[in-house]
């Protein structure tokens, strides 16, 4: 699948789509992950993750997953993302 510039929207658009377990995966994972391998992409990812939660569920805590990788495992694979 190639991503193309015209697919992008804003971060809280983006967030809102997602299910609840996405949520929760991202959550768990971002818990795991070495402050090293944080920056401001990533804070600003689990603000708008954080934010939807609440939004969908004011009074509950984000359950925890254990045994998940941390966040720096995620990348696009060589040649899918290209700019035009």
């Amino acid at each position: 699948m190639e991503i193309k510039c015209t697919d992008l929207k804003p971060l809280s658009e983006y967030v809102a789509e997602m299910e609840d377990w996405e949520l929760v995966e991202y959550v768990s994972r971002y818990e795991v992950t070495s402050k090293w391998s944080k920056n401001g992409a990533t804070e600003a990812k689990i603000a708008a993750v954080l934010n939807e939660w609440r939004t969908r569920y004011p009074d509950e805590e984000v359950p925890i997953i254990e045994c998940v990788p941390p966040l720096d495992i995620l990348t696009v694979p060589p040649g899918e993302f290209k700019l035009p």
